[in-house]
């Protein structure tokens, strides 16, 4: 679920190792509720508005944002027309789209190879690529495969828990108390429930997934072995 390497930057940090980003989301968190804590009493001008700002700041520039090294948890519905797909018909059209080259006479060998190994006629709807390479400017495919699906799917599953028993905890401090709760403090759980429905499979992903550089590599085949 995390995006290539050479990718793995957040605010110009190097995001491969797992204890780097184990320690983003701590910090992610306690500057969260620090901010939250310090807009229930008013520290920074109109609470409702410093929520806006501080909303907008950790969903666009946090580590649990777009510009994060988490992979998008959107899943594409397949048969739907729109922006996030494009048409292919030809060899041309595929070569464009794999290999970000002119056309198929413009491909090397091993690439067309591949191009008619795997070219249906007809035309075809593929996802349209939307992420790009820093260095060349070529663009990148960015869904996931089946492995990280699963792992999707785990993700989700854990956050819904984490927050159905933050809700829960929630639930019972406002009946403990047998006071009228304060419209802001409201408010500020809200905001905080709603960021967690957002941020919380990421953030399982940031914490367990492993330093892509500890990937076993390829197996080598031993030719010739040595008999006694």
């Amino acid at each position: 679920m995390l995006k290539p390497e050479k990718n793995l930057r957040w605010l110009g940090i190097d995001m491969r190792p797992r204890w780097r980003r184990r320690i983003a989301v701590i910090v992610t968190y306690i500057a969260f509720g620090v901010a939250v804590a310090m807009v229930r009493e008013g520290g920074w001008g109109h609470p409702y508005i410093s929520m806006i700002v501080l909303n907008g700041a950790i969903l666009y520039f946090g580590i649990f944002s777009s510009r994060g090294p988490v992979k998008s948890f959107e899943v594409p519905q397949q048969g739907t027309f729109g922006s996030k797909y494009v048409f292919v018909n030809g060899l041309d059209d595929l070569a464009r789209y794999r290999y970000d080259i002119a056309s198929y006479d413009a491909a090397n060998e091993e690439q067309k190879s591949d191009l008619l190994q795997t070219y249906h006629v007809g035309t075809r709807l593929y996802p349209r690529k939307s992420a790009l390479d820093e260095q060349t400017g070529l663009s990148e495919q960015q869904w996931v495969d089946e492995r990280e699906k699963q792992e999707r799917v785990l993700a989700e599953r854990w956050a819904r828990q984490c927050l159905l028993a933050i809700m829960g905890v929630t639930t019972g401090r406002y009946l403990w108390r047998h006071t009228l709760v304060p419209p802001l403090d409201v408010v500020a759980d809200l905001w905080t429930l709603g960021i967690l429905a957002v941020t919380l499979a990421q953030a399982r992903v940031l914490w367990t997934e492993p330093d892509p550089r500890d990937a076993p590599g390829e197996i080598e085949l031993v030719a010739n072995p040595t008999s006694d």
